[in-house]
């Protein structure tokens, strides 16, 4: 879950770093993941698979923590770093897991078991880190955010940059370029949605 929810926390829920940013810091650490996996499982068939998830579910409740509260302070490196060491925790848990389960579980109920705690996942993760909501206390939104609030695709507010008024289009709400970031004031989106209330 880490990996999934990881570019839009360091972006959009953050707001540290641009999403292409966010997702290379993310990839890297996948790779370091994938990479550490094989090397774990050998670590858990040398001290025991108990053990070892033991080990490593202390090690979340004290690096989790701390590595998520440090993540806001630091640069790009910094952030990759401390992502790295967590990528590293993540791995020792998740190589000992399958054969965990394995040893738990008959062969008939295997799959089953699979499935119900990868969906109990999911619900869980949906239900903590909703990424769909956008902050009400903003004042201003990036387009993407923009879209969101206002329930329109980002397209429809980029074509509306660049087209400008169209005959038979509904006009996108009025937006502020500094540079060339593009930027959404609140007051601006509600008055743009208070304009298009029907009866």
């Amino acid at each position: 879950m880490t990996f999934i929810f990881m570019p839009t926390f360091l972006s959009s829920s953050l707001n540290l770093h641009s999403h292409q940013q966010s997702i290379l810091i993310t990839l890297i650490c996948l790779l370091v993941y994938l990479l550490a996996l094989p090397l774990g499982g050998m670590l858990a068939d040398k001290i025991g698979i108990t053990r070892q998830i033991k080990i490593s579910a202390v090690l979340y409740l004290l690096c989790s923590y701390v590595c998520f509260a440090a993540i806001p302070d630091l640069n790009a490196m910094g952030c990759m770093a401390v992502l790295i060491l967590f990528s590293l925790i993540q791995t020792l848990l998740n190589s000992a897991l399958p054969a965990y389960m394995v040893s738990q579980f008959d062969l008939s109920q295997r799959g089953k078991a699979l499935a119900i705690s990868y969906i109990m996942c999911s619900v869980i993760s949906q239900l903590m880190f909703n990424t769909e909501e956008v902050s009400v206390d903003k004042k201003v939104y990036k387009e993407a955010e923009a879209a969101n609030y206002i329930c329109m695709s980002r397209s429809f507010l980029s074509q509306d940059r660049v087209n400008g008024t169209l005959a038979n289009r509904t006009p996108g709400p009025k937006y502020i370029k500094i540079g060339r970031s593009i930027r959404y004031l609140k007051d601006d989106l509600d008055l743009w949605l208070d304009q298009h209330r029907r009866n």
